[in-house]
């Protein structure tokens, strides 16, 4: 069994675990693919519409990632996995929207490609994990796993052994982990 776990976002990762013999290997990696879009903005009807650059998850990009990944694997069943993301005091409405946006991108990719998905609650992961907002006891924690020897790296994704590693990238690992561990009751004394 294959996972691919997201963490939303303009600074998104995407990460994809294999589940063998009981062991996690991290697979693959990637952020989010973005564009820069062209996008028209009406004010009024009185007034001419601009054009304003903005950055969007690029659905064309992503679908070929993980199109490409699956036609190379078609035997192995997949469950896709996207962090839900809600509105947070003082988020501001666009990157609200922007993650919303991300999610729905992703939902489509998957419903595209015939991929089951679940929409895991950022709670529900970091209550598993003893985590709090604090970015680093997911780095923490990251790091634990990979030393205590439970999540393996592929051997192409050396890069993620590195000390200094952005929080997205952990975080969308940590989603596939707390999946298997959860759902698949593969029990382990070090992770509670």
């Amino acid at each position: 069994m294959k996972i691919i776990s997201i963490d939303l976002g303009l600074t998104g990762y995407v990460s994809i675990l294999n589940v063998n013999n009981n062991e996690i290997f991290v697979e693959k990696t990637f952020k989010i693919e973005i564009e820069e879009k062209d996008t028209k903005i009406l004010k009024d009807k009185t007034k001419e519409s601009k054009a304003v650059v903005k950055n969007q998850v690029s659905f064309i990009k992503n679908l070929q990632i993980i199109s490409d990944e699956i036609k190379n694997n078609n035997d192995i069943e997949y469950m896709c996995l996207i962090e839900h993301i809600t509105t947070r005091p003082f988020n501001s409405n666009v990157s609200s929207m922007s993650l919303t946006d991300t999610s729905a991108v992703f939902r489509c990719i998957f419903e595209c490609l015939n991929l089951n998905y679940l929409i895991i609650q950022p709670k529900s992961w970091k209550s598993y994990f003893k985590l709090t907002k604090d970015k680093q006891l997911s780095k923490s924690l990251y790091y634990e796993l990979i030393k205590n020897n439970i999540l393996k790296i592929n051997t192409n994704e050396k890069n993620l052994n590195r000390k200094i590693l952005n929080h997205n990238l952990i975080e969308s690992i940590l989603i596939g982990v707390y999946y298997i561990y959860n759902q698949t009751q593969l029990i382990n004394s070090n992770l509670n």
